[in-house]
């Protein structure tokens, strides 16, 4: 295997959930609409574990629905 030097790849954007995930908690079980721009990933099913992700890492439980071109999230009920 050759040894090169080489620069690193370009910085990829990443993608922060925190002000989602305050949205999310502010709204209190309101849906909270987030434009699917905002969540990583080339489709709405990885978009939705983006998401599921960041809620458990939260330690929160949350239900998500995609509807007209928007990412819909919110608290789900029960206990946290």
């Amino acid at each position: 295997m050759p040894i090169e030097l080489a620069a690193p790849p370009k910085d990829i954007e990443r993608f922060s959930y925190k002000e989602i995930m305050e949205k999310v908690i502010e709204a209190n079980g309101q849906w909270v609409r987030v434009s699917l721009d905002e969540i990583a990933g080339d489709t709405p099913m990885i978009k939705q574990t983006c998401i599921w992700q960041a809620a458990t890492s939260r330690k929160l439980k949350v239900q998500t629905t995609i509807q007209e071109s928007f990412f819909y999230v919110r608290l789900k009920k029960g206990k946290q």
